[in-house]
Parts: C-alpha cells; structure tokens; sequence
C-alpha cells in the first residue's frame, strides 16, 4: 500500500511540477492579444497576435545548467528543455487516459498489462527536416533515459523493461513492463519524457529538435535564447523567441 501512495504522490508532483514548468504552446499561444478592454484585460472576441519575446528569470540557475536534460540537476534545465523538443505526452485530467499526447499519436496497452506499445506520430520533423521514427523514441528511452539517474526516469526503469523496448516499423515501439502495471501512461507522459534524434550523445547548440522553438544562445549561468520553430508539429507558437 505505502508503494503505491508513494507512486500517486510522485506522479502528482510530476504533474504540478511540468504544469509550474510548462512553456509549451499553449502558454505562450496567451501571451498575446489583439488588444486589451477597457478593463486592462485582453477584449472579448480578442485573437492570439503573432510576435515579440518573451523573457523570463528564474531561481537556481548557475554554473551547473546543462544541456543534457536527461541528467540535468535543475529545474531550470528542464523549462529550457521542454521548449526545445518534443514531448510523449504530458498530464492532462480531460484528456484520453488521463494524458495530451506529444509527438506520439497514442499508447496502447495489452490486456494482461504486460506491453505497451508507442504509437509514433506521423509527419514530425526534426529542425534539421528529418522525420522523427520509433529509433528517435526508442534511443530517447532505451538509451539515455535507461542510464539517467534522476528520479522521474528511474520511476520508468523500475516498471519497464527499457532494455527489451524495440521498435515495430517506423512509427511503433514495443515496450514490455518488468511486472503489469495498469498506470504506465501516466508515467511516461509526465512532460519529462523529451524524444532527441536517433544516436544522440553529446547535447549542443544547433542539435536537431523538434520542439516548439529552436535554441539559438546558451551560457550556462547566464541565459538562453530561443526562436519560434514554424514547422512544429503541434500548435506553433505565437512568440517570436524567447529569452
């Protein structure tokens, strides 16, 4: 019982967390209007306006920021990452399953709950005009997820067996489960979960992503900028960058 409270709370605080996180397409969609009311608030019947930048500051930034968000030790890391690439899925109580899938079309489950299997979504492209494959997802977990030591991806190597994971085509990949377990979905659509290109070992500027916005500065310490990706799969951003 007290295994299982503590899985709820994880995946909770997984949840809080990506949606404190979140710079996704649907924030930044918001973050500008045709024009305000009289209020000061934007005008009934008012619609997204394209442009500008968006700056942001946060805590516990530092010498420590890594590209590397797979064994990245800062909150930060991840904010920076989610605007980069692309997710699985994230936490969403009104969507199927309990989860808004990202550059997966869906996830379907066996009955004995021993195998899922990642169902690609067609047509997403990496910067670099590649379309993303099951090897893009299967590397993102098998590899470099399985050898994270950071919480969020151990909680998936201790119910999955990301060693067997493999691809079925271009657009599946089979991953069995170390025991059934019926709450797979929600671990592995928590907005942590970010797919880079096949092969990937070295994190950098100018990497193929295939997030909603491409990175175009970093200076751990310091800052990052961003500008809008306009061939993202997903709802492209209204932003110009980010700062």
């Amino acid at each position: 019982m007290s295994r299982q409270i503590d899985r709820r709370a994880f995946l909770r605080r997984g949840a809080a967390g990506a949606a404190a996180l979140a710079v996704g397409p649907g924030l930044l969609a918001a973050c500008s209007t045709d024009g305000p009311g009289t209020d000061g608030k934007p005008g009934a019947g008012s619609s997204p306006r394209s442009g500008g930048t968006l700056r942001a500051a946060f805590t516990g930034g530092g010498a420590s920021e890594t590209l590397d968000f797979f064994n990245g030790p800062s909150a930060l890391d991840l904010v920076r990452a989610r605007a980069w690439h692309g997710t699985l899925g994230n936490l969403d109580p009104n969507g199927p399953d309990g989860v808004r899938y990202g550059v997966l079309q869906g996830i379907d489950v066996s009955d004995d709950l021993s195998t899922y299997t990642l169902r690609v979504r067609p047509g997403v492209r990496f910067t670099d005009g590649s379309e993303l494959t099951s090897a893009d997802v299967l590397h993102s977990l098998s590899v470099l997820a399985a050898r994270s030591k950071l919480p969020v991806y151990r909680l998936a190597a201790a119910n999955f067996d990301l060693a067997r994971a493999k691809a079925d085509g271009d657009l599946k990949v089979v991953l069995p489960t170390l025991r059934p377990i019926a709450d797979g979905r929600l671990i592995l659509c928590q907005g942590n979960f970010l797919v880079v290109k096949d092969g990937t070992e070295v994190f950098r500027k100018g990497m193929p992503s295939c997030g909603p916005f491409r990175l175009t500065e970093f200076t751990a310490g310091q800052g990052s900028a961003f500008e809008r990706y306009d061939d993202h799969y997903g709802h492209v951003p209204h932003l110009d960058g980010l700062e």
